[in-house]
């Protein structure tokens, strides 16, 4: 009889209260929170991401802008919008090759009738040509103006170079542009698509929350947290108590039997 007065004075009070806290089933809610933080973090980390490709999806365009304004081959000027200045370019090139065939031919020409030049040095009037043997020559060949001739060439040749030089380095620019552009474009894909993943996840973690309706109130769980920790820390108080009581009690059985004997 002592033995239970004295733990229903201590523990007794504790465990009569039916509205005390689950440990357990506060853990477990606890647990259920940080994996909505989780999933919450890593939406709103790939928000970012895209927003950042975003970023670089018009950064891209500006450069396309700005090839689009300030083409390196004069040719490419009179298109203003991206796809008529990409779709220009197999023609420019035709347009040059034509033109490098044309200069090339001139330039054969011209260096034919160098050749002919000397031939011309030595006829003499009233001498046979030294080709066709007539000795009447009424309109002698003057190198001097096909060296002029030669020279324009051998400059415009130059200018023909350089221009698919640079028409080639305009085609491989709108290519990475290009490729980059896409590459972005992708990525962008590939991220929305996590993100629809991360927010079904999110609904479908949403579910397993089973317990009080009260405790999605994150507030309110830590106060039933803190509320759990007291009611564990006066359940130690009560045992160290009753541990106590029993010592007592024990040595006061023992001091009776003394007494008795004695």
């Amino acid at each position: 009889g002592i033995r239970y007065l004295v733990r229903s004075r201590g523990l007794g009070d504790v465990y009569k209260r039916q509205d005390q806290p689950d440990m357990g089933t506060l853990v477990k809610a606890k647990d259920w929170f940080n994996t909505q933080k989780g999933i919450d973090i890593n939406i709103l980390d790939l928000e970012k991401e895209r927003e950042n490709r975003k970023a670089q999806i018009e950064k891209v365009q500006d450069q396309k802008n700005e090839l689009i304004a300030n083409p390196p081959v004069k040719s490419l000027r009179n298109h203003t919008d991206w796809y008529s200045f990409v779709a220009a370019i197999p023609e420019i090139r035709g347009n040059l090759k034509v033109q490098k065939q044309s200069n090339l031919d001139s330039i054969q020409h011209c260096q034919l009738q160098m050749k002919l030049g000397v031939f011309a040095e030595e006829i003499t009037s009233g001498k046979p040509c030294p080709l066709c043997g007539s000795e009447h020559h009424p309109d002698i060949l003057v190198v001097e103006n096909v060296e002029e001739q030669k020279k324009a060439l051998e400059e415009e040749k130059k200018i023909l170079e350089t221009q698919v030089q640079l028409l080639d380095q305009t085609e491989k620019t709108i290519s990475n542009l290009e490729l980059n552009f896409q590459n972005i474009l992708k990525e962008i894909e590939l991220n929305t698509e996590k993100i629809s993943g991360k927010n079904k996840e999110k609904d479908a973690h949403q579910m397993l929350f089973v317990w009080n309706t009260n405790y999605k109130d994150e507030a309110f769980l830590e106060q039933e947290f803190i509320r759990a920790n007291k009611s564990g820390e006066l359940i130690k108080q009560s045992q160290k108590q009753v541990e106590q009581a029993e010592l007592e009690l024990e040595k006061l059985k023992k001091d009776q039997k003394k007494f008795k004997k004695g």
